[in-house]
């Protein structure tokens, strides 16, 4: 092992590998890596002032896409709340397949073949009651969708969390109006690039920020738990960070 006075004398791209190693083992298990990088982790004096310079400028970028996304998600919710809201005023007037279920219902009636649960036909309250319903489930559900972005820093599962909403709720849309056989005069209107473009940045937001504070994504986390063997040296008596630094270290 190399000491502090010989340290000039290791290779940029071995020390800085091992460094990154010793960053990430730490913060990954939050207990204490093998004492034996210590030398090498502390050697970083002649490059703290580029490293720190480079970490406040990723650290502006992340506020200033964070204040951007934000904005872009209240459009994108605003948009698809204006299409809900617009659908549902299409199928308050009701139409001609309502008029036609309204007729049958009726006829059952006289005829005697009506169901003695139902109540007799009342086409206004019906077709207000139906309305009503969608009016209330989109006040109910437009914040509530929203939320999920009020944290900070963002998690992946966040932003799968809302872009959910987004697309399943536009799925929901036009099938509610295609089963009571209405026309979708907005069903060109979702954004979808849009969508996916804020897919995107979110994505990469969340990768600088786990980068800068040297956290593993979940996602990545998951990755790492498949490849290790949970065996690996498991009567060692070595903590985990050790064990998982020897597991990548013989990687």
């Amino acid at each position: 092992m190399a000491t502090i006075n010989s340290m000039n004398r290791i290779n940029y791209y071995h020390f800085t590998s091992l460094c990154s190693l010793r960053n990430f083992v730490h913060n990954a298990h939050k207990s204490t890596v093998p004492k034996s990088m210590n030398v090498i982790f502390f050697s970083t004096s002649g490059r703290s002032k580029m490293v720190e310079e480079k970490i406040s400028e990723q650290e502006q970028w992340m506020k200033y896409e964070r204040e951007f996304l934000m904005k872009e998600a209240g459009f994108l919710s605003r948009s698809l709340y204006r299409s809900c809201w617009r659908s549902v005023k299409i199928m308050r007037p009701g139409n001609d397949y309502d008029e036609e279920e309204f007729a049958r219902r009726e006829k059952e009636e006289t005829e005697g073949r009506g169901s003695i649960s139902s109540p007799p036909v009342d086409r206004e309250n019906e077709l207000w009651s139906r309305a009503e319903y969608y009016f209330a489930h989109l006040r109910e559900h437009y914040n509530s969708d929203f939320d999920c972005l009020d944290k900070n820093p963002w998690k992946e599962s966040n932003i799968e969390i809302f872009l959910h909403y987004l697309r399943t709720g536009e799925q929901r849309r036009k099938y509610i109006l295609n089963d009571y056989k209405f026309a979708d005069p907005y069903k060109s209107k979702f954004p979808v690039e849009r969508v996916n473009n804020f897919e995107k940045r979110a994505a990469e937001l969340i990768r600088v920020t786990y980068k800068v504070n040297n956290w593993i994504l979940p996602s990545e986390y998951s990755k790492i738990e498949e490849e290790f063997d949970p065996d690996f040296d498991d009567e060692s008596g070595d903590d985990e960070a050790t064990i998982l630094y020897k597991f990548l270290k013989k990687k």
